[in-house]
């Protein structure tokens, strides 16, 4: 019906045959502007015969809210050892309503070097953990935030300055209160792909 929608968002698609893959995302049920819109898990084994594609199970599981409080921890200032593939200086702090969590970027990887600010928050419109980032050559970006664990996956689309298209996947893993590995895979730039970025260790600036 015209009131019912569904904004399926696919975050993985793992092959473990020729002929079978796995995907897993969020799928946001709206029924109408009265009824808050329902979220869930999804996970779909796809399997194809005789050249197509089809669904051969579906399973659905509730999708925990989003709490910004979760990534509490990371509150302060960090940045990673020397001699990692990546030098990342953050500092992640409070907006004054607590509604969002403002980071301060200046990371440089072996293939590109960007500053700028993000912001990270909970979407009312998906109930789910995103950020917003803007750096300071006037690329910007989005990324859902996702949670397995220790592990946060964020997946990351952005326009560069120079108008190019990125996309990865970004892993952070907490360790400890003052410890955290950053990784970056799945990377393409205009449909290119690059080379994932290994594990780097960022750790707490103690003051």
């Amino acid at each position: 019906t015209s009131e019912l929608t569904a904004e399926v968002r696919p975050e993985s698609l793992k092959f473990f045959a020729r002929d079978a893959a796995v995907e897993e995302g969020t799928v946001t049920v709206r029924r109408g502007a009265v009824e808050a819109p329902t979220r869930a898990r999804y996970t779909l084994l796809l399997v194809r015969e005789e050249g197509n594609w089809k669904l051969a199970n579906l399973r659905e599981t509730p999708a925990p809210e989003a709490d910004l409080s979760d990534l509490a921890w990371l509150i302060g200032e960090w940045k990673s050892s020397a001699g990692e593939g990546a030098e990342i200086h953050t500092t992640y702090s409070w907006t004054p309503s607590k509604k969002f969590i403002r980071v301060d970027f200046d990371i440089k990887e072996r293939d590109r070097s960007f500053a700028g600010t993000q912001i990270i928050g909970r979407d009312p419109a998906t109930d789910t953990i995103h950020s917003w980032t803007f750096e300071a050559d006037g690329g910007i970006g989005e990324a859902d935030w996702s949670r397995d664990g220790e592990n946060w996956e964020l997946a990351a689309d952005g326009t560069l300055a120079d108008g190019s298209t990125l996309t990865e996947k970004n892993i952070l893993t907490r360790i400890n209160d003052d410890t955290f590995t950053w990784q970056s895979v799945d990377r393409e730039l205009d449909e290119s792909e690059l080379p994932a970025l290994p594990p780097v260790k960022v750790t707490r600036v103690k003051k």
